[in-house]
């Protein structure tokens, strides 16, 4: 058991013996720290994913749920990030054209 704290005491595992199934790792997803929602007192960005204090600027990662989803979040990610480039490109064509 025990945590993995430098580099030097990862190159070590496999010297403790570590075999397949019988290492337990663990990473995390932060998720949560640039909220998602309307009221710009209580989250970050909009549904958009615009930040509200930064017009202009995107946070299209898991920092915007509202906590954590308990499984990966990969593609929920991936969903927001192609919404928000969607979202960018559809304004950029609109600022072009006026």
């Amino acid at each position: 058991g025990g945590v993995v704290r430098t580099p030097a005491e990862a190159r070590a595992i496999p010297s403790r013996g570590a075999a397949p199934n019988r290492l337990g790792l663990f990473s995390a997803h932060t998720m949560g720290s640039a909220r998602m929602g309307g009221d710009p007192k209580h989250s970050v960005v909009d549904s958009r994913g615009e930040m509200h204090d930064a017009p202009g600027v995107f946070v299209v990662d898991a920092s915007v749920f509202p906590t954590s989803l308990g499984v990966n979040p990969q593609g929920t990610i991936m969903a927001l990030s192609r919404f928000a480039a969607e979202r960018i490109h559809s304004s950029a064509r609109a600022a072009r054209a006026a």
